[in-house]
């Protein structure tokens, strides 16, 4: 039922189960797109979503300075603006999320845990004792609790490959990173972006950045681009690149992919770009990343920005722009994706599943209008519960625990923000209900249908698809100063939100 108990049962079920049961993304993320206009003007959304905190984790500042005039965004204390515009040109980021850096097995000399084998030879770890000082908060910032103070020494070590992050019997565990020694590369790429006068000297200093980072730019002359950039390594051949690489030399990387090669463009004939960190290009993998979003196939959330982007893209304004983000941050991201096949499914749908296949057809897909009670459309609950009943079915064969509808106290953490798992993204899916939307049967998605319709009605009490309806949702705020943040209706946008028009006067 809960997802304690799910968890419980997973233990149990065996090691393909647990992890099944633990594949659930952290969704977060930003999101940004480019379009041309025939008249030589170039739009420029970026929304970073970093989450609503009081006070927030983003800056927003203008610079001048002799030939510099820049507004945008950064993080406090960075010495460079990462979104913003000039004179001449627009640039925004979202996360790359591309695997920049490689876990490598080190084979331990016995009895001496601070040496290593490598190419045959006995070498010996960079190592130094460093005392760590700490200062906890309290729990409650009301509170009269006196913060925990105290120290510890801790042993911290480097291999060739880099520092060591675990030890495991006679092996230990060292991250190797792309970026090491190369950090401030960013920085002087970024301060170059912020002075670019046109997409080609964004596409210049993109080259320069060490960082992995989407980034998007228009410029005053209609152009626009985009630039996966960053240190990719070439990694070694003939190796599983989502497993430890064996630290004893026959698994090194041939070096870094030329940063001509990263994924770009400019300019595309399409005239408009969009990313919702998807990957960058077709045949890109994540290696041991936490990029999953080839899992999700047509159902990943950008499939919804790219629909939007693209009818934009037939007359841009900054009023159609308004309107692009309402609704990328007010529909549910895979309920347009799906709707043909719950038509499909709907034709031979029958009691209970029809009721709920339906009441779902019946819906736009808004979380964000409500009724005058407060209360939303009875899809946005029917949704919630379809899509984790199909995500039941569609791992049962598999030995997934489940399934996770079966009592009030699941649909309670669910509605409450545990579906899927974190406030970005309230109405995203996970990849198994990616998976299943995109691959059960109609018969399977009847089912599934039927499966909702008993949960939902036992939460609300009713069999009644009138009467499913629930408060709208808001955000999970979080507090860092003495201040508690207001609740805010829940939008998937971001926290920050640049729209930018440039061109000629």
């Amino acid at each position: 039922g809960t997802p304690a108990q799910a968890a419980a049962s997973a233990r149990a079920a065996g090691p393909l189960a647990q992890a099944i049961a633990r594949f659930q993304p952290r969704l977060g993320g930003s999101y940004m797109f480019a379009a041309r206009r025939a008249d030589g003007h170039a739009f420029l959304f970026n929304g970073p979503q970093l989450g609503f905190d009081a006070p927030e984790k983003l800056l927003e500042l203008e610079l001048h300075a002799p030939g510099v005039t820049l507004r945008g965004m950064t993080a406090p204390g960075a010495p460079v603006i990462a979104a913003g515009f000039n004179d001449h040109v627009a640039f925004g980021i979202t996360t790359g999320a591309s695997d920049t850096d490689d876990l490598y097995a080190e084979e331990l000399v016995p009895g001496h845990p601070e040496q290593y084998r490598f190419r045959g030879e006995v070498r010996d770890m960079d190592c130094r004792t460093e005392t760590l000082t700490y200062r906890s908060p309290p729990s409650d910032l009301l509170s009269m609790r006196v913060p925990e103070v105290g120290s510890r020494r801790v042993r911290l070590c480097r291999t060739i490959h880099g520092p060591v992050q675990q030890r495991a019997g006679h092996v230990a565990y060292a991250r190797r990173f792309a970026t090491w020694n190369r950090e401030l590369d960013t920085l002087m790429g970024l301060a170059e972006v912020g002075a670019a006068k046109s997409v080609q000297d964004v596409q210049v200093a993109a080259r320069k950045l060490s960082w992995n980072e989407n980034l998007m730019a228009a410029d005053d002359r209609g152009h626009i681009g985009y630039w996966h950039p960053g240190l990719s390594p070439l990694r070694p051949r003939g190796w599983d690149e989502r497993l430890p690489y064996p630290g004893t030399g026959e698994a090194e990387w041939r070096g870094l992919l030329p940063a001509a090669r990263m994924p770009h463009v400019i300019d595309p004939r399409q005239g408009w770009l969009a990313n919702w960190n998807n990957l960058p290009s077709m045949g890109w993998t994540a290696g041991d990343g936490t990029a999953r979003k080839r899992l999700d196939g047509p159902f990943f959330r950008v499939s919804w920005l790219m629909r939007l982007v693209r009818d934009f893209a037939k007359a841009p304004s900054i009023p159609a722009m308004e309107g692009l983000l309402h609704r990328s941050g007010t529909v549910a991201q895979q309920y347009p994706i799906a709707t043909a096949r719950l038509r499909r499914a709907q034709r031979g749908a029958a009691g209970p599943a029809k009721t709920v296949l339906d009441t779902l057809l019946a819906w736009d897909g808004s979380y964000d209008r409500t009724a005058p009670d407060g209360t939303v459309d009875p899809g946005v609950a029917t949704w919630d519960a379809f899509r984790a009943a199909a995500a039941d079915i569609a791992l049962a064969p598999f030995g997934a625990a489940g399934p996770w509808l079966t009592d009030d106290d699941h649909l309670r953490e669910l509605y409450g923000g545990y579906h899927p798992g974190t406030p970005y993204h309230l109405f995203d899916a996970t990849h198994a209900e990616a998976y299943a939307l995109g691959h059960l049967k109609a018969a399977e998605l009847r089912t599934a249908a039927a499966q909702a319709a008993a949960a939902v009605a036992k939460h609300f009490g009713t069999e009644d698809p009138a009467r499913w309806r629930e408060p709208r949702r808001t955000y999970a705020l979080g507090a860092v100063g003495a201040a508690s943040p207001p609740s805010i209706p829940f939008f998937d946008r971001g926290t920050y939100e640049q729209l930018v028009e440039v061109g000629p006067a």
